[in-house]
């Protein structure tokens, strides 16, 4: 079963968020051949997703990108603005990555 999450970098694009959650370990990272955007497909017990439209054309605290690798666990909590990634026993907390600034 596949889930996606897609979100556009629009003005709109907190509103669009802040209501969303996932997590999952990911299983692959596309990069996008244009632009600056990217793309993580996680898993989880019951489905893969497709976290779409991913920026990394941003600054240090959105920068989920350059660290999240495959392994990495990904949690984006309903009612944050944030998106955590899991390594082992490490927990970093990143600001969405948003390319509208």
């Amino acid at each position: 079963m596949f889930g996606f999450q897609y979100f556009a970098c629009t003005p709109n694009f907190k509103d669009e968020l802040v209501n969303k959650s996932f997590k999952g370990v990911i299983i692959k990272k596309y990069e996008s051949t244009v632009g600056c955007h990217g793309e993580f497909l996680i898993v989880d017990e019951q489905k893969i997703q497709r976290i779409e439209t991913v920026c990394y054309c941003v600054n240090e605290q959105q920068n989920v990108w350059d660290y999240a690798t495959v392994g990495d666990t990904l949690l984006k909590r309903e009612g944050e603005l944030q998106i955590y990634v899991i390594r082992k026993t490490e927990t970093r907390k990143y600001e969405y990555p948003n390319c509208i600034q």
